[in-house]
């Protein structure tokens, strides 16, 4: 599905293609191609049919009156999994975008899976191909060992099988069932076997040998392009020889999110000594996530000196917001953090325009992007501490592995301090000592303060999850 804007493109510029997958990168390309000056350039939104909503929502963001025309290209449901199936799917959509606009240059913002499939059909048409940063993925070649995709078990590839073929069968939960029970299972057994079958095929073991050889690019990422664009050029470089690296970085001072910006300041009393948080959303329950993250945050308080106001996501639900209200009076903190309610715009924009000394995030861009908006702000990250709590606490899941490896990006990031529990105690109790043999009153350095302990954490949870 395609729509041609009535805007006129300049004669003189070649036709450019952004390809898009998410509103930040939609975003993002658009303030690109501001950067650049293009006036000649078509967004293609890919999307799949399990969410119908989102390219809608993507394309509400693009500034028709700039664009030359936008596409909307579906894509295999399984694009970011190992599946030949998947790989056919998306050639032909590519193909078929390609072919449709014949664009001169490409823009992407990600390297691997489906996209190194785009980028493999644009070469064969002598494409010109960049990639633009739209958050810290573009870093995730900087963490050692990375991959594209995971190491390859059998024990995966069999869990994956069971659970989405036999574990919910009458005749797997307890073996000898009842004789009807039995009776109907052995029945539907030539189907069951089947669905084994096809998922058998399904399993990287498969399809890797299915797409080894001819499709290695899929497997291992694109690293052909001409330009790189990032806030941190320097950094990606090494990880793509042969691209021109150049910096580019979101502009924050549009006038709209300054107006909010500076309204949101004075609500909430930003001031030098407070700190603002970026929350993130990951897949995992936020009653057990929440709480965890706030008691470090007090830590933080207690370390540091500073009050912190959270800058909750932009698509937070209803249920997020009222599980950090009941969080942080469990805290009782006297008003050292506090919510930021109804601000759907940058947390960079908050620090911009704001006496804020410091940026708190898990993994956020924003911890990337913060010097920029602000030269000389502090950056702190609590991912290592929070995974440290997991740990701790025994709480292992997808969640908590997808937080990991966003967390591991930064090491990339030499200007991010992260932040450490113990460490922090050592020093907030070497400057009490301190300040007691200088005769210094106290009061004026950061005061210490309890971190829940695992019972306390864990009474804090489980009041969240109701149990």
């Amino acid at each position: 599905m395609s729509y041609k804007s009535e805007f006129t493109p300049s004669p003189v510029q070649s036709k450019a293609l952004f390809v898009v997958a998410q509103i930040g990168q939609t975003k993002q390309a658009q303030a690109l191609a501001k950067h650049l000056g293009l006036t000649n350039f078509d967004i293609a939104i890919l999307y799949t049919k399990k969410n119908l909503e989102m390219p809608r929502l993507m394309e509400a963001d693009i500034d028709i009156l700039h664009v030359t025309g936008i596409h909307k290209t579906e894509i295999h449901p399984a694009s970011n999994e190992l599946s030949s199936d998947a790989v056919n799917f998306d050639r032909i959509a590519y193909i078929k975008l390609l072919d449709n606009v014949r664009p001169q240059r490409l823009y992407v913002c990600s390297f691997e899976r489906h996209y190194a499939i785009l980028c493999g059909e644009a070469k064969k048409r002598g494409i010109a191909i960049s990639l633009f940063e739209e958050g810290t993925a573009i870093l995730k070649m900087t963490v050692p060992g990375y991959q594209s995709f995971p190491p390859i078990t059998l024990e995966r590839s069999a869990n994956t099988i069971y659970r989405r073929v036999w574990k919910d069968q009458p005749i797997t939960k307890y073996v000898i069932s009842p004789l009807i029970g039995a009776v109907l299972q052995l029945i539907d057994l030539p189907r069951l076997i089947w669905r084994t079958g096809v998922e058998i095929y399904k399993t990287p073991q498969v399809q890797t040998r299915l797409l080894v050889g001819k499709e290695s690019a899929f497997l291992s990422g694109w690293n052909q392009f001409e330009e790189v664009y990032s806030s941190h050029p320097t950094v990606v470089s090494e990880f793509f020889p042969g691209a021109i690296p150049k910096e580019f970085h979101p502009d924050h001072s549009k006038p709209e999110d300054t107006a909010v910006a500076l309204q949101l300041i004075a609500e909430f009393g930003i001031d030098h000594n407070t700190a603002i948080f970026a929350s993130q959303r990951f897949d995992l329950q936020a009653e057990r996530q929440i709480p965890i993250v706030l008691a470090i945050l007090a830590e933080v308080v207690a370390w540091s000196g500073y009050k912190i106001a959270i800058k909750l996501h932009p698509r937070e639900s209803g249920k997020v917001v009222e599980i950090y209200r009941k969080s942080i009076e469990l805290l009782d903190n006297e008003g050292k953090i506090t919510l930021i309610e109804g601000a759907h715009i940058p947390a960079e924009a908050l620090i911009a325009n704001s006496a804020s000394p410091a940026v708190i995030g898990i993994s956020s861009s924003t911890l990337m992007y913060a010097p920029h908006a602000k030269p000389g702000v502090r950056t702190i990250s609590i991912g290592q501490q929070l995974l440290k709590d997991f740990q701790r606490l025994r709480i292992a899941n997808p969640g908590t592995r997808q937080i990991r490896d966003h967390v591991q990006i930064l090491n990339a990031l030499k200007h991010i301090e992260h932040f450490d529990v113990d460490a922090a105690r050592l020093i907030t109790a070497k400057s009490k000592n301190d300040a007691d043999v200088l005769d210094i009153d106290p009061k004026v350095m950061p005061a210490t303060s309890e971190m829940p302990s695992d019972v306390k954490l864990q009474e804090m949870v489980s009041r969240e999850e109701g149990l």
